[in-house]
């Protein structure tokens, strides 16, 4: 009767290290993907810095360019 109550936990015991260890598992497959998302929308945020502060500088660009031209329309109407 001992030995079966024996052997009765410790089928237990090893359902729960086996549980526990696919938990664990799992719990390290969860921070990766949270790091690699992290990582992903640093990298995304870094990018979107990068073009928003081209797209102001091509509006610049296009400001200069459109106020010479007007100027310079302006200049030659009066020829």
């Amino acid at each position: 009767m001992e030995t079966q109550s024996l052997a009765g936990r410790y089928d237990g015991a090893m359902m729960l290290k086996s549980e526990n260890d696919k938990l664990l598992g799992r719990l390290a497959e969860l921070r990766d993907e949270l790091y690699n998302a992290r990582h992903e929308k640093t990298r995304s945020d870094v990018n979107l810095k990068l073009a928003i502060e081209r797209v102001r500088s091509n509006s610049s660009r296009f400001y200069l360019i459109d106020f010479l031209l007007q100027f310079r329309m302006k200049n030659f109407n009066m020829i």
